[in-house]
């Protein structure tokens, strides 16, 4: 009888197990209480915000500021495009390598990152997770640090080019300009205003030659 009851008991935990999880990853990871499939379905409440990124660099440095927060990073994939993390791990060193699956001492509360290519240079990033309050917290400490690491390369950015026109202008060869050159006069104009003058001096004496007789 005793036996009965617990292979029965046992009967009904593997149903209940197979019949909330697909596959026998996600099956453990039912069990531990770590599943991201209600991460997932939260993605229509989610927090969302466009940043200036690469799809590779919004992950690595939303991936590196969650381990600077403190925040514990149980399942990371880049082909599904999600990282998820719980709230706090005190207890735990920032190593989100490991495949290991074990309940941290800190704040187990879970909360999702998926990323969604915009187009080369910009990235989504819809933030999910069961309680508001984790959500709301996390998404804004990350976005912030994401747009202040844009400031600080934008402000790299500026230098650089300021720096540019300066060494353009030490380097830059000098220009020389042409010389305008004056227009001499012609020399027939010369010669005609040569000509003229005695004629009219001989027109004027016979004048007064012609005056006196």
């Amino acid at each position: 009888m005793r036996r009965k009851l617990v292979s029965g008991f046992l009967v009904v935990c593997f149903a209940v197990i197979f019949s909330g999880c697909s596959g026998l990853k996600e099956d453990i990871k039912c069990v531990m209480g770590i599943s991201t499939k209600e991460l997932e379905k939260g993605r229509s409440n989610a927090v969302k915000k466009t940043f200036n990124y690469d799809f590779d660099t919004c992950f690595n440095k939303t991936r590196e500021i969650l381990i600077k927060k403190g925040s514990y990073i149980y399942a990371q994939d880049k082909a599904k495009k999600m990282i998820a993390v719980y709230l706090s791990a005190a207890s735990y060193s920032a190593d989100a390598n490991s495949d290991s699956i074990s309940t941290p001492s800190g704040d187990t509360t879970e909360v999702g990152f998926f990323f969604t290519n915009i187009d080369a240079n910009n990235t989504q990033i819809e933030v999910t997770s069961p309680s508001t309050y984790a959500k709301d917290t996390l998404s804004g400490k990350v976005f912030l640090a994401l747009e202040e690491s844009l400031i600080e390369q934008k402000e790299k950015l500026s230098k650089v080019n300021e720096k540019k026109p300066q060494i353009d202008q030490q380097t830059a060869p000098v220009k020389e300009e042409p010389v305008v050159s004056q227009q001499q006069p012609k020399v027939e104009n010369v010669i005609l205003s040569v000509q003229t003058k005695p004629v009219e001096q001989s027109q004027t004496q016979g004048a007064t030659n012609e005056k006196k007789q």
